[in-house]
């Protein structure tokens, strides 16, 4: 079997479920007939495909992913370039993790989001009461 056989073999319905809704047009045709044709295989039609959406999509009960409540997920390192306006010409490179839902492709976790802190919180005060338009 190929790897994309042995990958969807190992989804259950719900999972393959939520793969078709978001990344089927995200694999190329080949791969896309294999998808469709676990789908017929397993009967699963557009209709129950929308039920299990329905019944798992954003659940505040899910304990993997929050779209699809899958425990699949892919990390990767990518390259962060600090180009905010407050760094001006500080041009220092670092790498960050990035960890999507591999069924979904929901964003679990981007290292490029900072929590906001005392100096963002002023800083989006003092855009908001004093910066005002003229």
């Amino acid at each position: 079997m190929s790897r994309i056989a042995d990958f969807l073999s190992s989804l259950n319905d719900i999972e393959l479920s939520f793969l078709y809704k978001y990344k089927f047009q995200t694999y190329l045709e080949e791969s896309q007939r294999l998808i469709e044709k676990e789908l017929v295989k397993r009967g699963l039609d557009k209709l129950k495909i929308a039920d299990y959406i329905k019944q798992f999509e954003f659940n505040p009960s899910n304990n993997g992913c929050p779209r699809c409540n899958s425990v699949n997920t892919v990390s990767q390192n990518v390259q962060f370039y600090n180009t905010n306006k407050y760094s001006g010409m500080d041009n220092t490179m670092r790498y960050t993790s990035v960890t999507d839902c591999a069924i979904c492709g929901f964003n679990l976790y981007d290292g490029n989001e900072k929590p906001i802190g005392d100096r963002n919180i002023w800083m989006l005060l003092k855009k908001v009461f004093f910066n005002k338009q003229k």
